[in-house]
């Protein structure tokens, strides 16, 4: 007769006497369990970790300053102009594809700021005006405003690479150039809706700056800055200008009235030290309008002192607002030098007590 052993429950066996469905019956149930446990667990983490992010002040410190470079230069100019083509005011979804890249560009997950918007109504449409902002940190200096912007629509027949999407790569591309930065001055960056237009978001949010009394000690406009030749006798008009212009189109231009004598002068003295490319200041006549103006009238008209900063637009650029006007057809080494060059001035306009030899 085989008598029956009975499991001694006191003194289970050792694991290496465990039977091996045993052994795997644990395991399952282990990852049954244990396993969605961890993933749920891992997600809180996350999920912490990205909105603390998201709440953080959005002025672009704590995360990583990049140099300005042509590849991210093309890049934006590509996006823009090819990706998306041609985005005029009334083109809704293209115009929508374009504010989404420009929010998406700057946001905390990427260059690190918060953007707000400046919304008003075309046709009973909403209207962008996207803006971030670096707060200044002098208290002498803590309301005064330096500004830089740019149109990132563009005519109905035209992608617009030189006009205007090289106005806003430069955009971002300070955008980027600045971000994990202090200055003394606040530093505001603005991609203005329907530049192309007679109803300019630039001529809206400069309206609301000077509501809101607000000290814009110097406005940039950033249009047209990519197009460039050596070809002789390539602008094809007269310049209306106190100083002579070269005769080639492989300079970059700035243009102000007369309010903006000093900061036309600044560019001209400054420009050189950061870049080789070359530059030529103007102050315009009495009612002059420079090529390629735009959003700094905009401004001008407020009493604010602005300027354009150009390649001179359709003086120079036989494609501008033409369906030719399209990424292949722009310089990025003379546009990454013009941007480099643009990033130097601004700073030394945001820092007027380092520039002059203070602390």
């Amino acid at each position: 007769m085989i008598s029956s052993v009975q499991p001694d429950r006191e003194n289970p066996l050792p694991v290496s006497r465990i039977p091996t469905s045993m052994t795997q019956a644990r395991v399952i149930r282990f990852l049954i369990v244990g396993l969605p446990l961890g993933l749920i667990a891992g997600g809180v983490i996350a999920m912490k970790a990205y909105f603390r992010e998201q709440s953080n002040p959005g002025t672009g410190f704590g995360y990583v300053r990049k140099a300005v470079s042509r590849t991210d230069i093309q890049s934006h100019v590509e996006r823009l102009a090819k990706t998306i083509g041609p985005r005029a005011a009334g083109m809704r979804d293209r115009v929508k594809f374009a504010v989404n890249y420009l929010q998406s560009t700057l946001s905390p997950a990427n260059m690190g700021f918060n953007v707000s918007q400046q919304t008003y109504k075309v046709d009973g449409e909403n209207v962008y005006n996207l803006v971030i902002e670096i707060p200044g940190t002098h208290p002498d200096h803590l309301g005064e405003i330096v500004l830089a912007g740019a149109n990132y629509d563009s005519v109905a027949d035209s992608p617009g690479a030189d006009a205007n999407a090289s106005g806003v790569a430069a955009c971002l591309s300070l955008c980027q150039a600045f971000a994990n930065t202090k200055h003394e001055r606040t530093l505001r960056f603005v991609f203005f809706a329907n530049g192309e237009t007679e109803d300019k978001g630039s001529a809206h949010y400069a309206q609301e700056c000077k509501q809101r009394g607000e000290k814009i000690v110097a406005m940039v406009s950033l249009n047209s800055l990519g197009y460039y030749t050596t070809a002789p006798a390539s602008l094809r008009k007269p310049l209306n200008q106190e100083t002579a212009a070269p005769e080639s189109g492989d300079f970059l231009a700035v243009y102000g009235d007369a309010n903006a004598r000093g900061l036309v002068e600044t560019f001209t003295s400054q420009f050189k030290k950061d870049s080789t490319l070359p530059l030529t200041g103007t102050v315009l006549p009495e009612n002059g309008r420079a090529p390629g103006s735009g959003d700094e009238r905009s401004f001008a008209e407020q009493g604010y002192s602005a300027v354009v900063v150009t390649d001179t637009a359709a003086l120079r650029n036989p494609n501008y607002h033409q369906p030719g006007d399209t990424p292949e057809t722009l310089d990025y080494e003379r546009l990454t030098q013009a941007v480099q060059g643009i990033e130097g001035v601004i700073r030394v306009l945001a820092n007027p007590v380092r520039a002059a030899g203070g602390k």
